[in-house]
């Protein structure tokens, strides 16, 4: 995940807005010249008035998996074996555990920053890829070939920023580190999107990308057409019909126990009557949600992170899932309510040894009258690590981690995986 990074260089690595931005105007208070916060090993040079920073990491992941009751939904395209989703838990498949080892450098990752004085005015950009979740018809069998897809790519002058990067929405600081490209998923707010965001003090305000997810009226679909086996894929169908964008109001507090933010997020779910796919039905529907998170240190070396979350119709911001809404027997959205949070602790054992454990759970109240009794009801996950680094550029560990996911109906399943990874940060 992107906690896999080590904590101590956790900021600089995922570009939090706010060390960016506060950096960026203290180094132009100090020399009246910009710079941008960079990783223990990243290089930049000076191009006139503007710094230019290349970073990233190089990170081999080597992951072993023990599904009980068959073949992981996207498997084949790796969506479950790249990182843990909790959609794709195998739930009443065939019934015989499946077991696989998966062995990717896809999670590397490549990043650009520059920082200029533009006449006493703050201007840094951002740009970020990887290689994970590329389908490109690449296989393991010759090349491993996959082509880069987009993470991040905005600007920020002064206080506003433009672009696309984590949803003002989510507090990425409060991440855990795990392996995991993205560790307790089910309860996770976890999305990028283009967005224009405006930090006032302690406050930001967002527009986002809007996207609505439905559910058609009975849910997902019971049996795969071609299985005959229980389809657990969770995902309904995109509308493409937004009209107003997501607004998001995150306020961010510095403490002496620690820093916290609190964010609310408002939104309208919309389908139009000349939808192919929701024939005739028109409507739109409001969702909300909020979101707590925060990072505590403990002593001097361990650390706590947290985050609670909950809203009615927040979807796709939370999980990875479920679908927005369901429509109803009238046509109509009804809106789908879910919450969940995580917790995560950081002990040092040494300088140089450390572990996390990580705790994550989500329950989803379907309104089962119009889903049906095959959209998921519940998951949750456990995860432990050892990592170990030599020198601070270098991450050496080991992962474990158990999830378990469970649809309405009562059918349930779990996976068990091991991963072994190495990071090296520049």
């Amino acid at each position: 995940m992107d906690g896999s990074v080590n904590s101590s260089l956790r900021v600089s690595i995922m570009t939090n807005r706010h060390t960016l931005r506060n950096a960026a105007i203290a180094s132009l208070a100090a020399s009246g010249f910009l710079c941008v916060p960079q990783s223990a090993c990243a290089f930049d040079f000076e191009a006139g008035k503007t710094v230019v920073t290349i970073g990233g990491y190089a990170k081999l992941n080597v992951i072993y998996n023990d599904a009980s009751d068959g073949r992981q939904t996207g498997e084949d395209p790796a969506l479950g074996t790249d990182f843990y989703l909790p959609f794709t838990v195998p739930v009443a498949g065939d019934g015989e555990s499946h077991q696989t080892t998966y062995a990717s450098a896809k999670e590397s990752r490549l990043t650009l920053e520059s920082a200029t004085d533009m006449n006493g005015n703050a201007l840094t950009t951002y740009f970020e890829i990887d290689f994970l979740t590329a389908d490109t018809g690449a296989n393991e069998a010759f090349t491993n070939s996959f082509s880069p897809r987009l993470r991040h790519y905005y600007f920020t002058f002064n206080d506003l920023l433009m672009g696309q990067t984590w949803s003002t929405f989510q507090n990425d600081d409060a991440l855990p580190e795990t392996l995991d490209f993205v560790g307790p998923a089910e309860s996770t707010i976890f999305v990028r999107q283009p967005q224009i965001r405006y930090t006032w003090g302690a406050f930001d305000f967002a527009i986002e990308n809007p996207e609505t997810e439905l559910y058609q009226n009975g849910g997902p679909t019971a049996l795969d057409p071609e299985s005959g086996d229980v389809n657990v894929f969770r995902l309904g169908t995109r509308t493409n019909d937004g009209r107003i964008p997501d607004f998001v109001v995150r306020y961010n507090l510095e403490t002496d126990l620690g820093s916290f933010a609190l964010a609310g997020l408002g939104r309208m779910l919309t389908v139009d009557n000349g939808n192919p796919d929701f024939l005739d039905q028109d409507d739109t529907q409001v969702g909300y949600g909020l979101s707590l998170s925060g990072v505590v240190p403990v002593g001097e070396e361990d650390e706590m992170v947290f985050q609670l979350n909950g809203g009615d119709g927040i979807g796709r911001y939370m999980g990875f899932g479920p679908a927005d809404g369901v429509i109803n027997d009238t046509g109509d959205i009804e809106s789908i309510p879910q919450y969940g949070g995580y917790f995560g602790y950081t002990h040092a054992w040494t300088s140089a040894w450390r572990s996390n454990f990580v705790g994550g759970y989500r329950r989803i109240d379907n309104p089962v009258e119009f889903t049906g009794t095959n959209a998921e009801s519940e998951a949750y996950s456990g995860h432990v690590n050892l990592l170990y680094s030599p020198v601070e550029p270098v991450t050496l560990g080991v992962e474990f981690m158990h999830a378990e996911r469970e649809i309405e109906s009562g059918a349930d399943g779990d996976i068990n995986r091991v991963q072994v990874s190495g990071i090296y940060e520049f």
